[in-house]
């Protein structure tokens, strides 16, 4: 029987813990709710080919997805913008930390992963100064090798 690897699956039970570590909540798949400490892993083009090889049988990939996470905001000046990005920061910490230790996620036995990583800052998305909420966005991206069937 054949296993299927769902990437988007693979990577949102990947990053789900320590972001749920970091903000107490689990992420959504392509859904966000508009709450402080939401958070949504959200795919950005999927997969893209960045190279396919002459004999047709390997590609090289990228998979792209953006975390955006919801989070309380504050016109004056106290700490809550600053708690948001430090979050944030920590998360990108994390991920390119396991990056370049090689700690990566199994895309299955048809893929190598090459490199992982995501933006070196956040940058804020929205700001709904209504609600007291900014989202902040964390582009993030995994390159793997991957063979296919011929």
């Amino acid at each position: 029987m054949k296993v299927e690897y769902n990437k988007q699956q693979i990577m949102l039970d990947y990053v789900s813990e320590k972001l749920a570590e970091l903000v107490g909540t689990y992420p959504a798949f392509n859904f966000l709710d508009s709450l402080d400490g939401s958070i949504s892993m959200q795919t950005t083009t999927s997969i893209v080919p960045v190279k396919r090889y002459m004999r047709g049988t390997t590609q090289k990939n990228r998979y792209d997805f953006t975390l955006v996470f919801a989070m309380a905001y504050s016109r004056y000046t106290d700490k809550v913008n600053m708690q948001a990005i430090t979050l944030c920061q920590e998360f990108i910490d994390w991920f390119n930390l396991q990056g370049r230790r090689r700690n990566y996620p199994d895309f299955g036995p048809a893929c190598r992963i090459l490199q992982m990583e995501c933006a070196e800052s956040s940058e804020i998305a929205q700001i709904d100064i209504e609600n007291s909420l900014a989202l902040y966005r964390i582009p993030c991206q995994v390159t793997y090798m991957e063979q296919y069937e011929v």
